[in-house]
């Protein structure tokens, strides 16, 4: 799903009614072994930039469920394939008690939608929406 480049681009909102945060993200991906590594620049309207780096592996033979890394997690990250969907979590080291859960669905022109809720204590906190497709000569765009 992830390896080469693409571009995504979406809108993180928080629950309090604060000005949505537009962004896009350059993502390069690359086969480690059995599993990937990806790693990420963010870039927010605001012009905030962050970059991150993600490694997922196979839990075990042939299986669909995968354990990994992420600059942002204070822990693991699961993730878990169940026919066009991969789904993620992971705790989030800026926010104790967060969690964020992810899930990226193929669609069948190719991109990939990413939904993601930010829970805090089991509450909702903020939701993710960005849509993926690979990177054409024309790059990626700041939001």
């Amino acid at each position: 799903m992830f390896d080469g480049r693409h571009c995504g681009r979406g809108v993180l909102a928080k629950a309090d009614g604060a000005e949505p945060r537009r962004f896009a993200v350059v993502s390069e991906g690359e086969r480690a072994g059995e599993g990937l590594r990806l790693v990420q620049t963010i870039r927010f309207e605001d012009g905030e930039t962050r970059e991150r780096v993600w490694t997922l592996r196979p839990e075990g033979e042939g299986d669909q469920r995968y354990t990994g890394t992420l600059t942002e997690a204070s822990g693991p990250v699961r993730a878990a394939v169940s026919g066009p969907t991969l789904r993620l979590t992971y705790p989030l080291a800026e926010l104790p008690l967060g969690r964020m859960t992810q899930h990226l669905t193929v669609q069948p022109d190719g991109t990939v939608t990413n939904t993601g809720t930010v829970t805090l204590a089991g509450f909702p906190v903020r939701r993710l929406t960005e849509s993926i497709a690979p990177m054409g000569e024309e790059g990626c765009a700041a939001p």
